[in-house]
């Protein structure tokens, strides 16, 4: 009976979650076993207050890539007998993690052959002749795959989707993502498709694999995580993040961009739906200019997807971790936009939503953070002691610094927590080298294991610098103090100041060199921050400026502050400029551009507002996007979304959400239903920047 999002569920299925369910678990999660193993630690404390982090290993360990194309050359039982192998060449006896990964394997065969037993039941009761022969169709494909490796499109896709339901059964329905699945599926639409003798034959091939994709997408939107009321504000609209990502060149360096490529764009148009999360790469010099081009169109045609990726700029960002070439060419965007290798990384991209901000308000209130009433961080001095900008700055690093240590530190218990409660032999089984180690992914059994954070607030945070550096320490136009008692009182009485921070500093996107240099000296100390760290499989930490729909929460958590923002405002999304900032899209595409990538290991979302005019026709609008987005790839830009909406139509959408059931907006890196939104994002959406073409 909630407003957002219900759950139409039965009076029987609410009593069993209420009387059995949660009670049983409810002393028997990761949280508990952390709370318990070290009696209640700070670390925890603080992410339970909601307002500083938000750990999602307390609920999943996700956010990685299953090596499908495994699972179609081999098959499940080809899987069973490469783990055999193995065993057999160290001694012959089975050790508990490869039994573990076999008796998950065969349980997936199983279920594989009841789906066929029930198809071909259904099909002995089915008078329908066209549903008959359907059925005995899906019966002799269900009795082939998974088990065995797949020889068609439609054993390949069925493949796939059987595996990714047992691969939920086994893990929490957040982020687990599906890759390259234009890549991988593209060997059998070539195969299929010599079978085919005539062009009628080979038309209706095409119609037919268009359709199956479809249904494939209709049944991963099909599918959502049960959560609270609470995720309906913290994590808005947001469904289960299953990121497909196309495009982009091959392991050997080679364009692969495909006919698949363009089926699955062809079926995102075509369906306009939230999930799943459909990422393309883009390769400038071997990606064609008509491929970004029908990018911009299918963009322009859903209004908010896909979300697009320059492949040189996100590779760079990955440089410092020396991966494998052929490895890091085949990367993938897992949940929201974050790169992960595909098939042989544990990246665990989303460890956490770390909040900037509150880094910095407790840099101003000499660690204490003034919604929790909490004397929380070091001290580092009141506002009034600081001679130089550079001493407030560095008070904030270590402010910002002790979160991040704190943070470090749960996320390092839960991931014990999880190999000690949960490991997931499934999962291991279709990651690249946890079968030749014989380690679970839990316990560092990956080729190559990681945690990324998304930090959230960059822009309120260098805004807030600039206007502390300019108006305190270069012009002297206010001191330290005075202006943090405007801060204090979210500017009542302080309309002079006010006016100041609005207008008299050069914003980040205002095409200011000095705020593009503060946004990057942030960037490099958060990446430094989080580098000095190891996690507990043995890998390093990346940092990433994207939020989900945090940057909504994390503002109504806030108060005021010294770039003007008042109390309780949303911050900008990933790390877009604020919408004041300039009057040009392009100022705003040259400064996002010029932050260093390789500050950036687990990318960024630049959300970016277009509004189409009156008079702009089809080949006019999606030849701009084009214009825009090939720009800022060249410039050196990661990542760019665009909602093509204007805010007249999203404040309609307000009032009369039942015209717009199926409004579809890019939030900051995925995809949500704007009339499925709380009322403060749909706000912050409609105050976005908006620009014409």
């Amino acid at each position: 009976h909630r407003s957002l999002n219900p759950y139409d569920i039965s009076v029987e299925t609410a009593k069993l979650l209420h009387s059995e369910i949660f009670p049983y678990w409810i002393n028997r999660n990761f949280k508990e076993w952390v709370r318990e193993r070290y009696n209640a630690p700070l670390c925890q404390a603080i992410d339970e207050r909601f307002a500083v982090y938000f750990l999602w290993k307390q609920a999943a360990l996700s956010h990685t890539i299953p090596d499908f194309s495994k699972v179609l050359r081999l098959g499940a039982l080809g899987i069973i007998e490469e783990i055999k192998e193995v065993a057999a060449r160290e001694g012959g006896d089975l050790d508990p993690v490869r039994q573990s990964m076999l008796v998950c394997l065969e349980g997936l065969i199983a279920y594989g052959r009841n789906l066929a037993s029930r198809a071909r039941k259904d099909g002995e009761r089915e008078v329908d002749s066209r549903r008959k022969s359907e059925l005995a169709r899906l019966a002799e494909i269900c009795e082939r795959v998974p088990a065995h490796p797949a020889r068609t499109m439609d054993e390949a896709v069925n493949a796939v989707w059987i595996t990714w339901v047992g691969l939920h059964m086994e893990n929490t329905n957040a982020g687990l993502s599906l890759g390259r699945l234009d890549r991988l599926l593209q060997p059998y639409f070539e195969a299929d498709m010599k079978k085919m003798e005539t062009e009628e034959e080979r038309q209706e091939y095409i119609r037919r694999t268009i359709e199956l994709i479809s249904c494939f997408f209709m049944r991963c939107t099909d599918h959502l995580p049960l959560t609270p009321d609470l995720a309906n504000w913290y994590f808005g609209g947001s469904s289960s993040d299953q990121a497909i990502t196309l495009g982009g060149i091959t392991p050997e360096g080679k364009d692969a961009v495909c006919d698949m490529t363009y089926i699955f764009l062809k079926v995102t148009e075509m369906l306009s739906i939230r999930d799943p999360n459909v990422n393309a790469r883009f390769h400038p010099g071997i990606n064609s200019d008509g491929y970004l081009k029908r990018l911009c169109e299918v963009n322009f045609v859903t209004a908010a997807t896909p979300s697009m990726h320059n492949d040189v700029a996100v590779m760079q960002s990955l440089e410092e971790f020396d991966y494998d070439p052929r490895d890091l060419r085949d990367w993938a965007a897992v949940g929201c936009v974050e790169p992960t290798l595909s098939g042989v990384h544990v990246g665990h991209t989303n460890f956490e939503m770390i909040n900037m901000v509150a880094a910095l308000e407790m840099a101003l209130n000499n660690g204490y953070h003034p919604l929790m009433k909490w004397k929380l961080g070091p001290e580092t001095g009141n506002v009034e002691d600081f001679e130089t900008f550079d001493q407030f700055f560095n008070c904030f690093c270590t402010q910002f610094g002790f979160l991040v240590d704190r943070s470090v530190e749960y996320n390092d218990m839960l991931g014990e927590a999880h190999k000690y409660i949960r490991p997931t032999p499934l999962l291991s089984s279709v990651i690249g080298d946890c079968i030749t180690k014989g380690r679970d992914l839990t316990g560092g059994g990956a080729r190559y294991n990681s945690s990324g954070a998304a930090c959230i607030g960059l822009t309120d945070v260098t805004d807030s610098m600039l206007v502390i550096k300019k108006l305190v320490f270069d012009d002297k136009l206010i001191d330290f103090a005075s202006l943090k008692d405007a801060v204090d009182s979210n500017f009542e009485n302080h309309s002079v100041v006010h006016a100041a921070a609005l207008n008299k500093v050069d914003l980040f996107g205002s095409g200011s060199d000095e705020a593009v240099e503060m946004a990057g000296r942030i960037t490099q100390f958060v990446h430094d921050a989080f580098k000095r760290h190891v996690n507990y499989r043995g890998g390093p930490y990346t940092a990433g400026f994207w939020s989900m729909s945090n940057h909504v929460i994390y503002g109504t958590l806030s108060g005021a502050l010294p770039s003007g923002r008042l109390a309780g405002k949303p911050f900008t999304p990933g790390l877009t400029p604020e919408p004041h900032a300039s009057r040009s899209l392009l100022d705003n595409i040259r400064d996002v551009a010029r932050l260093n990538p390789r500050h950036m290991n687990n990318n960024i979302a630049f959300n970016v507002k277009i509004a189409p005019g009156g008079d702009d026709n089809r080949e006019k609008i999606i030849n701009r996007m084009f214009s825009y987005v090939k720009t800022y790839f060249e410039l050196g830009g990661m990542q760019m979304q665009m909602n093509v909406v204007t805010s007249e139509t999203l404040k309609d959408a307000m009032a009369h959400p039942e015209n717009y059931r199926n409004l579809l907006v890019r939030i900051s890196g995925y995809n949500a239903y704007f009339v499925t939104l709380n009322s403060d994002l749909q706000k912050e959406l409609i105050e976005r920047a908006e620009y014409g073409l």
